[in-house]
């Protein structure tokens, strides 16, 4: 059996606790959530070596997220806009681009 994949949920909105319920059911996933209110979210960030961070993009990005994303070998991190139905999805994962046919790869296949 694979392992699971550590996806961590971080805030507390409703609509965290919302994409919480929906993926609960899901196999090989390990759910943590995170309060981002709290003065020990970056650690415990930082300690749970997540493969996924799901946060509300509606609310203000904590300024260690994205170099948090910057020093993980595969973190993704997905910001999720209720307010605009959208997600935003960035990867720590750099691609090898070499050619135009490998950033049309990128492009085409994320």
């Amino acid at each position: 059996m694979p392992t699971p994949r550590r996806i961590v949920l971080f805030g507390n909105s409703i609509f965290i606790a919302g994409i919480e319920t929906c993926l609960r059911g899901q196999a090989n996933l390990d759910l943590v959530r995170v309060d981002d209110r709290s003065p020990e979210a970056e650690q415990a960030l930082r300690m749970l070596a997540a493969d996924t961070i799901v946060f509300d993009a509606s609310s203000d990005l904590p300024p260690y997220l994205m170099p948090l994303l910057q020093s993980s070998l595969n973190l993704v991190l997905i910001g999720v806009d209720p307010s605009e139905d959208s997600a935003r999805v960035f990867s720590s994962r750099q691609p090898l681009i070499s050619t135009m046919r490998d950033l049309a790869q990128v492009i085409l296949h994320p």
